[in-house]
């Protein structure tokens, strides 16, 4: 049986217990985390409707995902994974946001709809991963948030 996943308030500046599950979820080698800005839902642009499917465009609200190396497939690299709005590709615009891959950073994937994948050493600090798909992420964000949620699938 599956389990629920944990829900978390994320304020950027105390990280310690996000940081902590992604410790257990890299030493279990399963599970990942979903982090996004905590927006008001009335804030929300109202939805594309049913031809949502042949829009450029991600959500409106970024969803940023780490997982972490893959023991199994002997994979030394972690995946972090950012959804965005933009509707356009995002890896050449990261400089100017802020958030400029870090060397041994190497993008898999960068399309409007389907986001950004990057693949990370996986000896990289988990701190370091966190504190980048914050900065994306809330650079990302067009509607104001007090805070960010992390959802912590194990």
């Amino acid at each position: 049986m599956a389990r629920a996943p944990v829900v978390l308030a994320l304020d950027p500046d105390q990280r310690d217990q996000v940081l902590e599950a992604m410790a257990q979820i890299d030493a279990a080698g399963r599970g990942w985390v979903n982090l996004s800005p905590d927006v008001d839902p009335q804030d929300l642009p109202p939805g594309p409707g049913p031809f949502a499917v042949f829009s450029p465009f991600g959500p409106p609200v970024p969803l940023c995902t780490w997982t972490p190396p893959d023991r199994r497939k002997q994979a030394p690299h972690a995946v972090v994974g950012v959804q965005h709005g933009r509707g356009a590709r995002l890896a050449p615009s990261l400089p100017e946001l802020g958030a400029a891959l870090r060397e041994g950073w190497r993008v898999v994937q960068d399309q409007p709809k389907k986001g950004l994948v990057v693949s990370v050493p996986g000896a990289e600090d988990r701190d370091v991963i966190l504190r980048w798909l914050i900065a994306v992420g809330g650079a990302l964000c067009p509607l104001p948030y007090p805070r960010w949620v992390a959802t912590i699938y194990r």
